[in-house]
């Protein structure tokens, strides 16, 4: 396939919504998502959903409709679709706000999409979130502030170099939040975690 990144269009407020896609980008419109699309111009390769948010089911030709009684949220399902097509890299918008449970869902498919060893984001209005499992990310360039949460139980192996406030083979627990609102201090920040699933959270503009 062409087209190397996967952008997944939900249903939630619609924040920091991108007004074109690049060519390269396959695009998945879930559920109300395809609404958003629409007000945009922005035809979708693919839309899924039980369809309870957008009313009806959508006529257009590549069309998915799930039953309202499964265990994959529409978004999940969205991204193992993805995967099927063999997409390493998944951007998803409008997956936040509204209620809590459908944002903290949609962070939990971050660490399914981590855990296969490939890279999401999820765009908030002033934030975007990702996650990463048993390796390290770089980042640079970054500025203001940048949090540390850990999704597993236990993130052994974890440490936060050129931030302000560093760790150093750091067991983190996903009952202590000592990650919360660190700083980019202008060097180049690695974070590494050698065992388990660690949330990022960074401002909008800064690259990940």
């Amino acid at each position: 396939m062409s087209k190397d990144i996967c952008y997944i269009f939900c249903g939630g407020e619609q924040l920091n919504m991108p007004m074109s896609i690049p060519d390269n980008c396959y695009v998945i419109a879930v559920d109300f998502g395809l609404k958003y699309l629409e007000q945009n111009n922005i035809k979708p390769d693919l839309i899924v959903g039980d369809f309870d948010s957008l009313g009806y089911i959508p006529q257009y030709k590549n069309v998915i409709t799930l039953s309202k009684d499964k265990d994959d949220t529409d978004t999940m399902f969205a991204i193992k679709e993805g995967m099927k097509l063999g997409f390493k890299e998944f951007h998803i918008f409008c997956g936040t706000g509204g209620q809590f449970q459908h944002t903290f869902a949609n962070i939990q498919c971050l660490a399914f999409i981590a855990e296969k060893n490939l890279k999401g984001i999820l765009y908030d209005g002033n934030s975007k979130f990702s996650a990463i499992h048993n390796t390290s990310l770089k980042i640079v360039g970054g500025y203001g502030n940048i949090s540390v949460f850990s999704l597993s139980n236990e993130c052994k192996g974890v440490f936060l170099k050129g931030l302000k406030y560093p760790l150093e083979n750091y067991t983190m627990t996903n009952t202590y939040p000592i990650g919360i609102n660190n700083e980019f201090i202008g060097k180049e920040v690695e974070i590494i975690v050698e065992c388990g699933t660690l949330l990022i959270i960074i401002p909008f503009s800064v690259k990940v």
